[in-house]
């Protein structure tokens, strides 16, 4: 690609990184409230964990219970802490009322080193890699055998590439609901209102700099169809994000048997 037309792989590169790396941070942040990413910094760090309780984030585990059947609840705040390589503590300071201690043993299938994490650990990279495998082979394909101008067969290939990795989620944690017994794990909802603004931030990025990009050519996109196409390629996204920390919790809590 020459002249305006190469703007247009960079300008999508640079800001599919960012929007990457946002997605990224708002996923760790939500695995890390769950007993999973709990557990995984208590070994990790050797520190005590707190979390803030709050109508954001209703819940907080309560490690005497069995996974997915209690929480606490209201405001305050929650501390984790190990007291032995099996055992993890929780100081519940709510904000009107007196303090919760509750300890639980933690269930084997959330220890950090165990043969069973580690086999879950080499398939989750393998899935991954065929997930990204598959997403780099359909955006390729579709910028060979879709005609047009650069920038419409790089946009076309990048929602093509997006949808396939929506689609294969989709099929992955079919099969598996199917061939396992599914438990119910814990609720990881994040917030409405920071996917919302987030959702339509990004999208008016990528709406703007897709119109810019191709205003110096005689047939320039369209500011509407600009912010259509966008919100879908962040709409497709925001799927797939979302099937990921579904699938996550699922493989991480659906041979719970406690």
């Amino acid at each position: 690609m020459t002249g305006a037309h190469g703007n247009v792989t960079a300008v999508l590169v640079i800001v599919a990184a960012i929007y990457a790396a946002a997605m990224f941070a708002l996923f760790r942040y939500a695995t890390d409230r769950t007993p999973a990413g709990i557990v995984r910094q208590l070994f990790r760090t050797g520190r005590p964990v707190t979390l803030a309780v709050s109508t954001l984030h209703p819940i907080a585990w309560d490690p005497s219970r069995p996974l997915g059947s209690g929480w606490l609840s209201g405001s305050g705040t929650a501390t984790y802490t190990l007291t032995d390589a099996t055992t993890v503590r929780v100081r519940y300071q709510p904000s009107v009322g007196n303090v919760i201690d509750r300890s639980g043993t933690i269930p084997t299938l959330l220890l950090p080193d165990t043969p069973e994490k580690r086999r879950r650990r080499r398939i989750a990279r393998v899935v991954i890699a065929v997930y990204l495998a598959l997403g780099l082979a359909t955006f390729s394909l579709t910028v060979l055998l879709v005609s047009g101008s650069d920038s419409l067969r790089v946009r076309i290939a990048a929602l093509s590439a997006l949808g396939s990795l929506a689609l294969a989620w989709i099929v992955t944690h079919f099969v598996l609901s199917r061939v396992r017994t599914h438990r119910a794990a814990a609720p990881h909802h994040a917030h409405l209102l920071a996917w919302a603004v987030t959702y339509v931030v990004v999208s008016a990025v990528f709406g703007v700099f897709w119109h810019l990009d191709t205003s110096g050519d005689t047939q320039p996109i369209p500011w509407a169809s600009a912010f259509i196409d966008a919100a879908v390629f962040v709409l497709v996204t925001g799927a797939a994000l979302a099937a990921t920390l579904h699938h996550h919790s699922y493989i991480h809590h659906s041979d719970d048997k406690s």
